[in-house]
């Protein structure tokens, strides 16, 4: 909103004057007094609109001041935000190590007959019938006993697309497949039991939650701050070219009242920042 107003202002002065024509030779008599009284209105006319267009530069300078204020408040929240967004990085670092230390311990806690001892025995099971699952189907040699979980993944991946829809199609591996990921839910079941029960797990992964909170929070007023720095940016620059425009104009309009032999009327003596700077 800033732009159009004040831009159509400067655009019309410098019309204004473009259309004005030049004084005529001084004459004697009847036509002699009403090129003087002609020229007296021309040189009002051009005053009035020297007012107006001082007015304009004035009501520019209190809207780039303003701007110049939000621009200044938004890079501190920005500054604020980054600040927050470390502090809770580094919350959410700290909290995630110690939480995953303490599982570690809890689940070295736990003795081979246990609902998670279980729980991953069956998983590790089930993980096996599907790879020997798939070497069957595709008639490859049976897995190696003890196969590294990387190799398994390894050898999955490399896969061609025919293999992939044999086996996708293939209703053996399929149900090998839902063991699979029943065993998973299991496991999972397991490990958030244990953990829940313990004290010190949940304050960890409550203040992990906390943490996770604090960064959304301040990445979401980091953005809100960089929006609003760059919008106050961008209206600064569109009013200094306004701003440019309209001290052109005044100085076309002094000279154009000076050519006529008139003198341009002072300025108000209360001027914005933007008014009294260099022209």
């Amino acid at each position: 909103m800033l732009r159009r107003p004040l831009l159509v202002v400067a655009l019309t002065f410098t019309v204004a004057l473009s259309a004005t024509t030049a004084p005529a030779a001084p004459r004697s008599g009847r036509s002699g007094r009403m090129v003087q009284v002609q020229r007296q209105q021309e040189i009002a006319r051009l005053q009035k609109q020297l007012e107006n267009a001082r007015d304009a530069l004035d009501r520019l300078g209190s809207k780039m001041a303003r701007s110049e204020s939000d621009l200044a408040e938004a890079r501190t929240r920005a500054a604020a935000a980054r600040q927050d967004i470390n502090e809770a990085s580094s919350a959410h670092k700290e909290s995630h190590k110690k939480l995953e230390e303490l599982e570690h311990q809890i689940i070295d806690q736990q003795s081979d007959d246990s609902e998670f001892a279980k729980a991953l025995s069956a998983l590790e099971t089930a993980q096996h019938a599907l790879d020997a699952e798939m070497h069957r189907i595709l008639k490859w040699p049976a897995p190696e006993p003890g196969e590294k979980e990387a190799d398994r993944l390894k050898e999955f991946g490399n896969l061609t697309r025919e293999q992939r829809t044999t086996l996708k199609e293939n209703a053996a591996y399929k149900k090998r497949q839902e063991e699979l990921h029943d065993a998973s839910d299991a496991l999972n079941r397991a490990k958030t039991k244990l953990y829940s029960a313990n004290a010190q797990w949940k304050r960890l992964h409550e203040e992990q939650i906390a943490a996770d909170k604090a960064m959304t929070e301040a990445e979401h007023a980091r953005g809100g701050a960089s929006n609003d720095r760059l919008e106050a940016d961008q209206s600064l620059r569109s009013a200094a070219e306004i701003r440019m425009s309209l001290q052109q104009s005044i100085q076309q309009l002094e000279g154009r009242i000076r050519s006529l032999g008139g003198r341009p009327d002072a300025p108000s003596t209360s001027k914005s920042p933007a008014s009294s700077g260099k022209k």
